[in-house]
């Protein structure tokens, strides 16, 4: 029997470290079960699959070729008689400390209803970070919201040619600051709060029919279907691109506004978001 006849295995890709090593790439699967990328690099190889190891947003710099190559790597690392030793290496997902996903992005975007900014790229941190609030910071208002992760340069774009630019998604959290400009808003240092994973586009359809939970020190702040969240994202993405490029690597956020109940950063310790497949923010605030 083929692998082709097996259900396909969906997967994520995060950037983790262990026991303070340099950030890494790793698979991360919806049983709880996570590889690091280079561990499995062997398999790769005997596969005849040319895979970065370095770090996602090298993947993400010829996503058209390197997710085929990561699916088949998975489909054989569940299915294919050539990984049994390899299988060792699989472990927990909580004993892989998240790391910042894309800390290389050249651009990160900011759409809502009242239109799209650029961020700073010192907006972005991880999802299991500590952070550290300066009196400003005490004051903004957390929110939910969904980003994008483009795997393909994208120039004045239609919507369907957008839509495919998109390599996957991932949840996000924003702290929205006290400021009379969009920047002063969403622009703090570590104000985007990404991850833990990049879903692929593909797996997308299936795990954005299910719920996601946004809560303050366990106190539910929002909750609802997680494609909720980009529905009309292609037009959003498409419409960005006639003002400026987008390249592999790029993150494009999708916000509103936050919820009338939610709290300042400043009145709580802990931030929490999480979806099935897309795994769980878990963020303290000091």
């Amino acid at each position: 029997m083929t692998q082709d006849v097996f259900p396909k295995v969906p997967f994520g890709i995060g950037m983790a470290s262990t026991q303070g090593s340099p950030p890494f790439p790793v698979l991360v699967f919806d049983d709880g079960a996570a590889v690091a990328l280079h561990s499995v690099r062997g398999l790769a190889t005997e596969l005849g699959l040319t895979i970065p190891t370095d770090s996602v947003f090298a993947l993400l710099q010829d996503w058209d070729r390197h997710f085929p190559a990561l699916a088949a790597l998975v489909q054989a690392l569940a299915y294919d008689d050539r990984a049994t030793g390899h299988r060792g290496q699989f472990a927990p997902e909580d004993l892989f400390q998240a790391e910042r996903l894309v800390p290389e992005a050249r651009q990160m975007f900011r759409i809502a209803d009242e239109g799209a900014i650029t961020l700073p790229v010192s907006a972005q941190t991880g999802a299991y970070a500590s952070l550290y609030l300066d009196e400003r910071a005490t004051e903004a208002v957390p929110a939910f919201a969904v980003a994008a992760v483009i795997g393909r340069m994208c120039r004045n774009a239609q919507p369907e040619e957008a839509a495919a630019a998109i390599a996957g998604w991932t949840l996000a959290i924003e702290l929205v600051r006290p400021g009379t400009s969009p920047l002063k808003a969403h622009g703090g240092p570590g104000s985007m709060i990404l991850g833990p994973t990049i879903l692929p586009a593909p797996f997308a359809t299936d795990f954005g029919t299910g719920a996601y939970r946004f809560a303050a020190m366990g106190n539910v702040l929002s909750q609802g279907t997680v494609a909720d969240w980009w529905h009309g994202a292609a037009e959003r993405v498409a419409a960005l691109s006639q003002d400026v490029l987008l390249l592999p690597g790029d993150v494009v956020v999708l916000a509103k506004r936050p919820e009338d109940s939610a709290p300042t950063a400043g009145a709580v310790d802990m931030l929490e978001a999480a979806a099935p497949g897309f795994g769980q923010i878990k963020v303290s605030l000091k």
